[in-house]
């Protein structure tokens, strides 16, 4: 995916407000290396930010991880710990934080401590009467980088906080880039296929 964002550099240097509210979709198999397609979306995204605007500009700093389940979200995040480094891409992998109380995202001084979020959808949307924080958007904003874990799980849930991702883009790894009923995942981009 790293040389796909290199081809459309053009695209992701255009202002957030034209590129946001779109979920980029990766419609890759398992086994295709969608876990390690996350940070390398973010190094793609910063060397065209760096190569293309130069330093003074913002950066993808940090990025959340969202998935349906607990042990996906412990399952990324350690594979994303330890893949890095298992496979060469670098001599030490990135910080990774589990998110396992929505408090996380009231503080800067913990989020500050890693560079990727996992975190399960819930603690962004749910609420005991199914409702979105009231501060989902401040949450979100949070985060330049968003990657939804299988989005076709709860496309109306993803597409709500898509929508609200207003300082973010967000992408989706999927095997199955389709909803429940076989009918192809709206405003989405398909990105990139494996």
């Amino acid at each position: 995916c790293y040389e796909v964002v290199l081809r459309h550099a053009d695209w992701f240097n255009r202002p957030l407000s034209q590129i946001n509210r779109v979920l980029y979709t990766l419609g890759w198999i398992v086994g295709s290396g969608k876990t390690i397609a996350i940070p390398t979306l973010g190094w793609a995204l910063n060397h065209v930010i760096l190569r293309d605007r130069g330093r003074g500009w913002p950066r993808i700093n940090r990025i959340l991880v969202l998935c349906k389940e607990q042990a996906i979200r412990d399952q990324i995040a350690d594979d994303l710990t330890r893949d890095i480094t298992k496979f060469g891409l670098l001599g030490s992998g990135p910080s990774v934080g589990l998110v396992t109380d929505g408090q996380t995202f009231d503080h800067d001084t913990i989020l500050d401590r890693c560079n990727i979020w996992v975190s399960c959808i819930h603690q962004i949307w749910e609420r005991e009467n199914g409702m979105p924080r009231t501060d989902v958007e401040r949450v979100l904003a949070q985060f330049p980088l968003i990657v939804i874990d299988e989005p076709h799980y709860a496309m109306e849930q993803v597409l709500k906080i898509v929508e609200r991702a207003y300082k973010s883009l967000v992408f989706g790894n999927t095997g199955s880039p389709m909803d429940a009923q076989g009918d192809v995942l709206t405003k989405f981009v398909l990105f990139s296929i494996f």
